[in-house]
């Protein structure tokens, strides 16, 4: 049984023991913390365990896979994967754009020739953005961002394009999350190393009904080529701006 910890013991907690042996394959606890459990049997003394840590797994919360689209206009996409525990209401579940970041034609991807290369500011429009909030009775913590992207080869070529989010927890003041990330594009394609967010305190434990703004920003060689969020295929590892996120009971 529990002896301490936050959450609750669930599975067959009574079991006969095999040479000596009790095994609890079906037990688990329902919360992230820190237990102790008490073990009692017939004619034996009970004991208590030492302390057992037990820590949420990050999973893909909300992706966007976009093999198939991008040929015609492409105001907004919604995502393929979204974590049932997150408010899908309104459009929250969309990939959007700033006034500077239009629609670009690309077969796979959602792209813009809007980004240029005139810097990374949280002053430009030009920025993709999606919002993430959880439903009534859970909190949100981010754990990563991965992304594959597609563009002009001009665009992306020996020097590169530097990417870079950021985020808001009203919609209007944004930070941006550590420094620009280098990518140099292999006939305009190329993967952004994964950025973990597990250390940066804003976006972890955001209570239920707090709606997270999270924006991408690029610049690269041009004033006119093409950048965006790309899918190669339609499996799920070819998905774009992938969330590696927590979303616990609370």
């Amino acid at each position: 049984s529990k002896a301490s910890g936050p959450g609750v013991l669930s599975g067959t907690v009574t079991v006969t023991a095999v040479a000596g042996v009790a095994t609890f394959s079906t037990a688990q606890f329902d919360t992230a913390g820190t237990y102790t459990i008490a073990a009692t049997a017939t004619g034996l003394t009970s004991v208590t365990s030492g302390t057992i840590v037990v820590a949420l797994a990050p999973v893909t919360i909300a992706a966007w896979n976009v093999f198939g689209v991008g040929s015609t206009t492409l105001p907004t996409f919604t995502a393929t994967t979204f974590d049932s525990k997150l408010d899908n209401t309104s459009g929250l579940s969309d990939i959007t754009r700033g006034l500077d970041a239009p629609w670009s034609n690309a077969n796979n991807s959602f792209r813009t020739a809007g980004f240029k290369n005139d810097g990374i500011s949280v002053a430009n429009n030009d920025y993709f953005q999606t919002t993430l909030k959880s439903d009534a009775g859970y909190s949100l913590s981010l754990s990563s961002i991965d992304a594959f992207f597609g563009g002009t080869a001009t665009y992306s070529n020996s020097s590169g394009v530097d990417s870079q989010f950021a985020y808001s927890l009203d919609g209007t003041t944004f930070t941006l999350i550590g420094s620009p990330i280098n990518v140099v594009g292999t006939s305009g394609n190329a993967t952004l190393p994964t950025i973990d967010l597990t250390g940066v305190s804003a976006l972890q434990n955001l209570p239920s009904g707090a709606t997270l703004y999270l924006r991408y920003y690029a610049t690269g060689q041009t004033t006119t080529g093409g950048w965006g969020f790309r899918s190669a295929t339609a499996a799920t590892t070819d998905d774009e701006w992938v969330g590696g996120y927590d979303c616990e009971g609370r």
